[in-house]
């Protein structure tokens, strides 16, 4: 159906395929009548918008997350390409923030920076330095890991929630050598005695 503002295909909504063929994939582009799914590479049978289908996996897709499914059997993924200095994107958002969540790429420094509550909340460096609750790493002790706190808050919990005997170390901080040369435990928090043993040399 041809009208001033629009081209209706099955305007009677019809259990008929709409199907564009390109020189080596006859599927490539395929509205399912019956299925409501439009399909890319092939008729779309999972979720409730777009199935990009190279190859069946004879999986499922929760309800929840299905408005867009991408499938191979085998390797699968999506790229994400950017100038190298801009920045990927991915957002979380709703009707009052249209990024409280999010997760950035920055080409330009090679870091990602994770956020939350329409706020950073974490990021990984070039360097893979991890660093929580602070953009920038302690210039006096610069640590892998740095969590920086402002309040009365505990700054780190390692909790091990097992309820039978424990008999491996619950926290241990290891050196690759000391002075001979010997891998070394600077800390080793171990039950069952509650021992917290630390070295300094």
């Amino acid at each position: 159906t041809i009208t001033d503002t629009a081209v209706v295909v099955n305007e009677d909504s019809d259990d008929v395929d709409f199907r564009v063929e390109s020189n080596g994939n006859a599927n490539m582009l395929f509205v399912s009548g019956g299925n409501d799914v439009v399909g890319i590479g092939a008729e779309g049978d999972l979720g409730s918008g777009l199935h990009i289908k190279a190859s069946d996996t004879s999986g499922s897709v929760s309800s929840n997350a299905d408005n867009i499914v991408i499938e191979e059997n085998g390797n699968c993924g999506i790229t994400m390409l950017t100038a190298t200095n801009g920045n990927g994107h991915i957002f979380f958002g709703h009707s009052g923030d249209q990024d409280e969540g999010f997760i950035v790429y920055d080409a330009d420094n090679n870091r990602m920076r994770f956020g939350v509550n329409a706020g950073e909340a974490a990021r990984i460096e070039s360097d893979n330095d991890f660093l929580i609750n602070r953009t920038s790493n302690n210039g006096s002790y610069p640590g892998k890991l740095s969590v920086l706190t402002t309040g009365s808050e505990i700054s780190a919990t390692i909790e091990n929630s097992n309820t039978d005997s424990i008999t491996s170390s619950v926290l241990k901080v290891v050196s690759a050598r000391n002075t001979t040369n010997s891998t070394y435990n600077l800390i080793d928090a171990h039950p069952p005695g509650g021992r917290f043993l630390v070295r300094d040399s």
